[in-house]
C-alpha cells in the first residue's frame, strides 16, 4: 500500500519549511501561497492501482482492506462495487507505476456532527501519490491538482474536493503569525457552514481546511487548520504559531487527551472495523491514544521539559482513556 502522510499543525508546518530552507542554503520565502480545500470528517481511505499488474486495491490509513468484518466503513466494497470506474481514472493518469487515489470516505454513520454525516455515504478525493522507479530507486511524488482534478464520478457518490469552494492564503514564513486572522476567519466560516454539504443540499457545521503549498527547494508542505469543536487539543487557536506553554503533566492531559482525540480513538479502533466498543479492545484503544499524543505533541512534551517523564506521562495518558472508554461500553 501506500500511506497518507499525517497533516501538520500550523506551526509545525512552518518549522518544516524554516529547516528545509536551511538543509537547502536558500532564503525562507517571504511569500508563499497556500491553497485551502474543505477538510472532511470522515476515514482517510484510498484506492491502489499497480501498473504493471492491472491490480486495484482499497486501504484505510495503515493496511489494505477487503470486504467483510475487516472492511473500513465498507469502503472495500464501495470500490469493489466502483471497480470499473477506478479503473479509467488510473487510466487516465500520466503514471507508469503504482499509484493510490486518496480521499476521505464519509457520510452516514461514519462519524459524527458534521453536516455531511447527513448525505449517503461518499469518497471524496483530495490527492494522489505515485510511485516510479528512478536511477537511484522508488521516488514518491505527488501529483499536481490539475493533473488529478478531473478524478470524480458524482453519480457514483465519488467526488472531487477541487470541485467544490477553495482558498488562497499568502504565507510570510519569517513572520507566520501575521496570516493567523486570515486562517482563523476562513476556518471558522467553513466550521459555521460546511461548504460541502451545502453544495450537496445540507447545511451545518463543517471541520476544517487543509492547507498546500508546493515549492521547488521545499516540496510539498500541508497544514490542518480546524473549527474548535474538532480540535484533539484545548488550544484556543485554529493556527498557532508556537508550542503551547504547560505547567504540569496534569496540564498536559487536560490540553491533549481530550473528548475528541479518544472519540478519534474510538472510531479508529472500533467503528472503523464496523464494532462497538467493548472491554477486549481496551488494549488497543489505550495504545493508540497513546500513540496518537506522543506523535502529536512529542515537541509540547519536549518544549515543557516533559520528555523525560514519557512512563509517567504514557501512565496517565492510559488511566485517562481507560475510564473514558469504560463509560462506552
Amino acid at each position: 500500500m501506500i500511506r497518507f502522510p499525517s497533516i501538520e499543525q500550523y506551526y509545525k508546518a512552518i518549522k518544516t519549511i524554516q529547516k528545509a530552507c536551511q538543509k537547502q542554503e536558500v532564503p525562507v520565502p517571504q511569500s508563499m501561497i497556500f491553497q485551502g480545500t474543505v477538510k472532511l470528517h470522515g476515514t482517510n481511505a484510498g484506492v491502489g492501482y499497480d501498473v504493471e499488474t492491472g491490480s486495484i486495491w482499497a486501504q484505510s490509513r495503515s493496511k489494505v482492506i477487503v470486504p467483510g468484518e475487516k472492511d473500513n466503513c465498507g469502503f472495500a466494497a464501495f470500490v469493489e462495487e466502483n471497480k470499473k470506474v477506478f479503473e479509467e481514472m488510473f487510466v487516465s493518469l500520466p503514471e507508469d507505476g503504482r499509484c493510490c487515489i486518496f480521499g476521505e470516505w464519509c457520510g452516514e454513520k461514519i462519524q459524527k456532527g458534521v453536516a455531511i454525516n447527513s448525505l449517503p455515504r461518499m469518497f471524496v478525493i483530495f490527492a494522489v501519490g505515485a510511485i516510479t522507479n528512478g536511477p537511484d530507486g522508488p521516488e514518491y511524488r505527488w501529483l499536481s491538482a490539475n493533473k488529478c482534478n478531473h478524478l470524480e464520478s458524482p453519480e457514483n457518490r465519488i467526488f472531487n474536493i477541487h470541485s467544490f469552494p477553495k482558498w488562497e492564503v499568502e504565507i510570510d514564513c519569517t513572520r507566520p503569525e501575521l496570516a493567523v486572522p486570515e486562517l482563523e476567519r476562513i476556518t471558522h466560516e467553513v466550521e459555521t457552514l460546511c461548504p460541502v454539504g451545502a453544495a450537496l443540499g445540507v447545511k451545518g457545521v463543517g471541520e476544517g481546511v487543509v492547507w498546500e503549498a508546493r515549492d521547488s527547494d521545499i516540496g510539498v508542505v500541508r497544514f490542518k487548520t480546524k473549527g474548535e469543536k474538532h480540535r484533539a487539543t484545548n488550544r484556543k487557536s485554529s493556527a498557532p504559531v508556537d508550542v503551547e506553554q504547560l505547567a504540569s503533566i496534569d496540564a498536559f492531559l487536560e490540553y491533549a487527551v481530550t473528548e475528541n482525540r479518544l472519540q478519534q480513538g474510538l472510531e479508529q479502533v472500533f467503528q472503523s472495523n464496523g464494532e462497538e466498543p467493548h472491554p477486549k479492545g481496551m488494549g488497543a484503544f489505550i495504545s493508540w491514544v497513546v500513540k496518537d499524543v506522543f506523535k502529536e505533541e512529542s515537541d509540547t512534551l519536549e518544549s515543557n521539559k516533559l520528555a523525560d517523564s514519557r512512563k509517567e506521562v504514557s501512565k496517565q495518558i492510559a488511566t485517562k482513556a481507560r475510564g473514558w472508554l469504560l463509560t462506552k461500553v
